[in-house]
């Protein structure tokens, strides 16, 4: 599982910022049913297979040795 945390600014009008957080939870069954809905189209275009996809992400994510397509 992989929890992804990102912070950023957002500056306003004259000397007004806002903070915000964004948290994300990415497990085998989000990326999975991710993968098998709202992305059919485009793994079905690519021939690919999505437990193939989903292992070969999860082994080369620390690196980023994975191609993007």
């Amino acid at each position: 599982m992989a929890t992804p945390t990102t912070y950023d600014t957002i500056y306003f009008a004259p000397q007004t910022v806002s903070q915000y957080r964004v948290v994300s939870v990415l497990d085998s069954v989000t990326i999975n049913l991710s993968l098998a809905v709202a992305n059919a189209l485009k793994i079905q275009e690519l021939n690919l297979n999505r437990a193939e996809v989903i292992k070969n992400w999860y082994q080369k994510i620390q690196d980023f040795a994975f191609g993007i397509k």
